[in-house]
């Protein structure tokens, strides 16, 4: 059922931790401040504590819900990304179904861009979308390796397609306001180069110029852990990868003109210029905890509660024999919020279904405070005053919400 649901002014709980809240209210001891230091020509910002504990709260009550009406075009089977609409509106990108919906600012169903095919306007792939300050949709679809361009009422109105070169199964970092697209690809194995055990490939980052075609490499950057599994030979070779469970892997994301670089090695980001030159990084301490059996567990768990139990039956044994990372990633998502701050999501276990922290950090790098998400919320798009994202409900079925910020 679509809803709007509008704030009012009554005191309501907020999503932190009172003993945060008090002290924030309070006023507290000034934060220590951040060492910024160079080191030939790299900026590098440590950060020892935030300026102030909480940065931003959230209304407990979203301002806007989609999901739950049971006339089908608010169902959603796998969200793989939204975007604000220059009117308000929102648009859901359905990779299940490989659709748009585009949604009304009170969350009322407009009108449904694309499906599943080959022809102009449809997809196979559908990842990123833009929602542009024109009132017009893009969508970038991998498969086919083109964008895709849709009126605000879901007309198709165009198609770009990336001219043929460069590494194969690009994934969608980010179009730049200049037409420009930075694209990251694996490096994949060569032939007779897969084996069985754990492997790191790098990811390789592409930018293409406004008409498609692509330029030169950005850099080879860490990719994401992954556990393989090899058996037999000749025709009868199979192969096998996943992820690794609870491993070591890399966020992309642009903000402004710089392509930020977050392997969840450790909690430093990287600040790079689309040259590839390294120009800032930005930390912060973070205390990691060893994994243990049960997150293990607890990981298989909810990918068979999520549709893939003759996966997990198969991979078991390799994953709980397989060596298994030192600790916890560093921090889960990364995000840009207004003004190129970026977001820095603590990193929370599969199965796991607490409200969220979230670091926030100013573009020099300084570490401004947390902000607390709700629990099963799942942030997208940060604005200067609400938060666009998913929540799941206890079904695990997705809804759109929004959430505003309290004024201060």
């Amino acid at each position: 059922m679509a809803r709007t649901k509008m704030s009012t002014n009554r005191p309501t709980r907020p999503f932190l931790a009172p003993g945060l809240f008090l002290l924030a209210a309070c006023g507290g001891e000034p934060a220590t401040p951040a060492t910024v230091r160079d080191s030939a020509g790299v900026t590098i910002v440590e950060n020892q504590a935030p300026r102030q504990p909480v940065y931003r709260v959230l209304d407990s009550t979203p301002v806007l819900e989609i999901g739950g009406s049971g006339e089908g075009h608010d169902e959603f089977s796998r969200i793989n990304g939204l975007a604000w609409l220059a009117d308000g509106g929102v648009v859901v990108a359905d990779g299940a179904l490989q659709e748009l919906r585009i949604f009304n600012a009170d969350g009322g169903w407009r009108a449904t861009a694309g499906r599943k095919g080959g022809g102009p306007g449809e997809f196979e792939g559908l990842g990123g979308i833009d929602a542009l300050t024109d009132g017009t949709l893009r969508a970038f679809d991998s498969q086919h390796r083109r964008f895709s361009t849709f009126s605000g009422d879901g007309s198709f109105m165009g198609e770009m397609a990336l001219e043929p070169g460069g590494p194969q199964y690009l994934q969608l970092i980010s179009r730049l306001p200049d037409g420009r697209a930075l694209f990251r690809a694996a490096d994949v194995f060569g032939a007779g180069e897969a084996q069985s055990g754990i492997t790191r490939r790098p990811s390789i980052v592409v930018l293409f110029d406004s008409a498609g075609v692509p330029g030169d490499t950005v850099g080879k950057f860490p990719g994401s852990e992954a556990l393989v599994q090899v058996s037999g030979e000749g025709r009868s070779f199979t192969m096998n990868v996943m992820t690794l469970p609870l491993g070591r892997n890399t966020t992309m994301v642009v903000a402004g003109d710089r392509l930020v670089v977050a392997p969840s090695d450790d909690y430093q980001l990287q600040i790079h210029r689309l040259d590839g030159s390294l120009e800032r990084l930005i930390r912060r301490p973070v205390a990691r905890r060893p994994i243990t059996d049960a997150d293990l567990e607890r990981y298989l768990q909810d990918m068979a509660d999520r549709g893939s139990r003759d996966f997990v039956d198969r991979m078991r044994k390799p994953i709980m024999e397989a060596p298994r990372p030192e600790a916890m990633p560093a921090y889960g998502k990364v995000l840009v919020g207004p003004d190129s701050q970026l977001w820095v999501g603590d990193f929370t276990p599969p199965g796991v279904n607490g409200p969220e922290r979230w670091s926030v950090f100013d573009v020099g790098g300084q570490w401004l405070g947390e902000v607390e998400m709700p629990a099963r919320f799942r942030p997208y798009r940060i604005t200067a005053d609400r938060v666009l994202g998913v929540w799941l409900d206890s079904d695990d079925v997705p809804f759109v919400r929004a959430y505003r910020f309290r004024e201060r």
